[in-house]
């Protein structure tokens, strides 16, 4: 058995959840990183391959479903929410971005309080919150998306 602490972390196809994810693995974390589709765990596993021994991956479809969340989170000490949807210039961000990233946010945190492992949730928003669209770039240095 492990002593060194899990951390589960979502979002790390994205730009601050790999970075997130790449600190985490340096520092010498042990890390399960949830992935909407199994596809996408290729691109992690190369971006990461340094570290593919500190590495899980877990397929988790939606993240506003606490009950895959919470099958995900066995084991787990930490948790790093940073997921989140991105909305799309002209969409409606209220229903395509604020209502899932809440919803999602909400089934995280319901998942961790039946986890008993569970030592902290960490929850991020990033600056996408505060700007609107069409003001960032899309190309993700880390892991290409």
């Amino acid at each position: 058995m492990s002593t060194t602490p899990k951390i589960f972390i979502t979002g790390a196809t994205g730009f601050i959840g790999a970075h997130t994810a790449d600190v985490a693995l340096k520092a010498g974390h042990n890390v399960r990183l949830s992935i909407r589709r199994a596809e996408q765990q290729q691109r992690l596993e190369k971006a990461f391959a340094s570290h593919l021994s500190q590495i899980e991956f877990v397929v988790v479809p939606d993240i506003t479903n606490a009950e895959d969340i919470r099958k995900a989170l066995v084991g787990v000490d930490y948790i790093w929410h940073i997921a989140s949807p991105m909305p799309t210039p002209g969409g409606d961000v209220r229903k395509h971005y604020v209502e899932p990233a809440v919803r999602g946010t909400v089934a995280v945190l319901e998942a961790a309080h039946t986890v008993e492992t569970i030592k902290k949730v960490f929850i991020m928003s990033s600056v996408v919150a505060l700007k609107p669209m069409g003001s960032f770039g899309t190309a993700d240095t880390v892991t290409g998306e």
